[in-house]
């Protein structure tokens, strides 16, 4: 035999002590002691920073062939992550068994301690009691309480558990409370019972007052319930299901889903799953709501996967809720849509919305008015040739919409980056000038019509246009000022990249007023905007109380929330006839001074108006 009296090795800022005496005959004894010093962990793990002492015994035996180990561990102590570490164990190993007695570990507020044997059985016990997980070094935090058994034979291992959970976050997500409890096993004839309850549930797919998953039954014949509650939605799953020869075959018998914007959709009819390693079979699944239907089904083999989703008078109304609150969408929808995955990753896809002529009506709820479209048409499609869009938006009474959108030689996998080339038009085509105004209620009757042509190039990340628009035969009713302007006509074009020249004109009275200038497409830069207001003997103001008409000459230059105005303006004519006044009513000298109360700062304006 050999007998070794010390061993020291030492690196850096650690340092291993050992004796061992090894002999070997009448077969192999190997008999060690060790002691581990200042040893930093993160030199082999470089997520477990800090500093670990142990010492330990070891036995190891070779007998006949059979290998057999037994590792004493005596003390386990230092830190972790800057959290005291503790800790001691009696592990017995050898070929088809392991002995487990007293694992106990220790780490700032959180507890481990297992106990237990695996030979052709499982017989395991285990207990954690994790007050502060984040020490633990899990990206992971909250307060994590634990206790099970495993039994059954080796291949076929049963868990008995329950879990109980506080304030858990992980990156955003967040469960205030979470509670289990598991009775699962692998053989056939095993329970396979579970009960979760998680409560105040955050995730970047939604926020859950309460999350519940029940199963019963055994693992051959069981019955699962799945329900998740929100303050604006809830979904409900029922789930029976067979297992036998790793074939899983199930019915789902309830899918009611429930969302605020989009209402209540509820399963069609029962949907039978069928799921093995050489099978899937997933029929079409069919929500339903009213008249409205929407069918979803998945086919394919292996990591190639096709997905198709059919729509049928699918309500408009599920965007409102993205729609500011003075306007209402009401019609229905026809989607089609098909879609090719492999391994996860979207290969191909294309998609057609359909709408009937005079079914989709956008109500403006201020004005109490609305806009009827024509039959409109969407398609997207996906391929090697990258990402083409168009739609096509008519409108019911004259006039429309075609937009046509290019991203060349797109890829899912790589995202909407910045420096991806960019194609597209938008033709605007003899719409009637009083839809447009539906938008600004400050505008009574409006007449004309608009022509517009827009082309769009450059990236995503700097997008660049051409344009060219007009507004023929407008007349435009202010109310507030009582004033129309008459033979209205604006034109706009684009000389060079990213500038839009205007020209506007308009009768006013007994007067012509125009409007000329450029605006750069800088909106870094403030959309920097210079333009030239003359005219003469316009008409601005006829109401009972005034009548003024101008002759103005001024340069206007904006860049931002700034404003310049250089130039003069003429009055030839004002009246004003003030309503009567008091009799009691004093004359104002005119040296006097007004100060109101309210101060205005002139960061609180919207525009900084230099004259």
């Amino acid at each position: 035999g050999m007998q070794m009296q010390k061993i020291q090795l030492q690196g850096m800022e650690s340092l291993v002590r050992a004796n061992a005496k090894i002999r070997w005959l009448p077969h192999v004894d190997v008999t060690a002691n060790l002691a581990l010093s200042n040893f930093d962990p993160s030199r082999v793990w470089p997520d477990w920073r800090g500093r670990v002492d142990a010492q330990l015994a070891l036995h190891a035996t070779q007998q006949r062939g059979i290998t057999k180990l037994k590792v004493q561990l005596h003390s386990l102590g230092g830190e972790l992550h800057g959290y005291p570490l503790r800790g001691s164990a009696n592990v017995m190993w050898q070929p088809g068994v392991l002995n487990i007695d007293k694992l106990r570990v220790s780490m700032g507020k959180n507890t481990l301690a297992v106990d237990g044997r695996v030979d052709q059985q499982w017989n395991m016990h285990w207990q954690l009691k994790a007050a502060d997980v984040y020490a633990l070094g899990f990206y992971l935090d909250g307060e994590v309480h634990s206790e099970g058994d495993i039994r059954g034979g080796l291949h076929h291992p049963h868990l008995l558990a329950q879990l109980e959970a506080r304030e858990l976050v992980y990156a955003t997500e967040y469960i205030q409370h979470l509670s289990a409890k598991f009775d699962v096993g692998l053989l056939e004839s095993d329970p396979l019972v579970i009960n979760l309850l998680a409560t105040n549930v955050q995730t970047r797919a939604g926020d859950w007052q309460t999350v519940k998953l029940q199963s019963s039954g055994t693992l051959a014949e069981h019955r699962i319930h799945w329900q998740v509650d929100g303050k604006q939605s809830s979904l409900t799953q029922a789930v029976s299901g067979k297992y036998h020869a790793q074939r899983w075959q199930a019915v789902i018998e309830k899918w009611d889903l429930q969302y605020a914007p989009i209402g209540t959709w509820q399963l069609a009819s029962p949907i039978e799953v069928i799921l093995s390693p050489t099978q899937l079979q997933l029929p079409p699944v069919c929500l339903q709501q009213a008249a409205a239907q929407l069918c979803v089904s998945v086919s394919g083999q292996a990591s190639l996967r096709k997905l198709d989703v059919q729509g049928k008078a699918l309500p408009l109304a599920i965007l409102n809720a993205w729609l500011p609150s003075h306007l209402d969408l009401t019609g229905q929808a026809d989607l089609n849509a098909q879609a090719s995955f492999t391994d996860l990753q979207l290969n191909t896809a294309q998609l057609e919305l359909h709408t009937a002529k005079d079914n989709v009506i956008l109500n403006f709820i201020e004005q109490d008015q609305k806009l009827i479209l024509g039959a409109s048409q969407l398609r997207v499609d996906i391929n090697a040739q990258g990402l083409i869009a168009n739609l096509t938006m008519p409108l019911s009474d004259a006039g429309g919409m075609e937009t046509h959108l290019e991203l060349p030689a797109w890829l899912p996998a790589h995202g909407f980056v910045r420096e991806q080339a960019l194609r597209g038009s938008v033709r605007i085509n003899q719409v009637p000038a009083q839809t447009v105004a539906r938008f600004i209620p400050q505008l009574g009757p409006v007449q004309g019509t608009l022509q517009a042509d827009i082309d769009l190039f450059g990236s995503l990340g700097q997008p660049e246009l051409s344009a060219t628009a007009s507004w023929q035969h407008g007349n435009v009713v202010l109310p507030m000022l009582g004033i129309t302007l008459r033979d209205l006509t604006a034109t706009i074009h684009s000389a060079q990249t990213n500038t839009l020249q205007f020209k506007i004109e308009a009768r006013s009275g007994d007067g012509v007023i125009h409007l000329d200038g450029q605006t750069q497409l800088q909106p870094a830069q403030g959309w920097p905007t210079q333009a030239r207001l003359y005219g003469q003997n316009v008409e601005v103001v006829n109401i009972p109380e005034a009548l003024v008409r101008i002759s103005p000459d001024i340069q206007i230059d904006i860049v931002g929330s700034s404003i310049s105005i250089k130039g003069e303006v003429l009055v030839p004519r004002a009246r004003l006839r003030p309503r009567s006044l008091p009799k009691e009513s004093a004359e104002i000298s005119p040296d006097v001074i007004i100060i109101t109360k309210d101060k205005i700062s002139e960061k609180d304006l919207p525009w900084k108006i230099h004259t």
